[in-house]
């Protein structure tokens, strides 16, 4: 399977991919500033997370949660998963060894506890995301940067992009297999 990395979801990977050809000038006759763009492509990662309720950037997450025994698990907020790098329960750490991590949902499972408030960090994002995750956000930061420009002259291309982001959208979500749990 191809990958690319997020690093590649820069400025040019999006003008090859998906502007070829484009005039890429604002609407007062100056060349479209490459910090502009490289805005919406944050932009538009950022709404795929929200969308795909899942986190692409690595980052660590610093949580707390009121874990009840009666369930002997918790769903984090952010996931998938990488790894979990610590649990307290107060100011006692928990064995990492003994939690069961379902990486792609977040949840967590512990040993039996009782009701306590837990204090937790964990590594959260996509190391490298797979081609039509990149494709994705490309086709999305490209909607974005058409949009900046101008509507009307660039509706058919910003129409078609439209479409084929739905589909990739479509087959994220299968793939992912994700729920979302109000």
């Amino acid at each position: 399977m191809n990958s690319i990395p997020l690093k590649s979801l820069d400025v040019n990977w999006l003008k090859q991919n998906y502007l070829t050809g484009i005039a890429l000038i604002g609407e007062n006759g100056q060349e479209l500033p490459d910090p502009v763009i490289e805005d919406k492509i944050k932009t538009a990662i950022s709404q795929l997370e929200s969308d795909l309720d899942i986190s692409i950037f690595e980052r660590t997450i610093c949580d707390e949660n009121t874990f009840s025994n009666s369930y002997n698990y918790l769903r984090t907020r952010y996931r998938p998963i990488i790894e979990v790098i610590s649990i307290k329960s107060g100011t006692s750490p928990i064995d990492i060894s003994s939690v069961v991590v379902d990486k792609k949902l977040g949840d967590i499972t512990l040993p039996p506890l009782g009701s306590t408030p837990l204090l937790f960090s964990y590594r959260v994002g996509i190391p490298d995301v797979e081609f039509n995750m990149a494709k994705t956000i490309g086709l999305r930061a490209a909607i974005d940067v058409l949009i900046l420009l101008n509507v009307k002259k660039y509706s058919s291309k910003i129409k078609s992009y439209q479409f084929l982001l739905k589909d990739h959208l479509d087959t994220l979500r299968k793939e992912w297999r994700l729920i979302n749990i109000a």
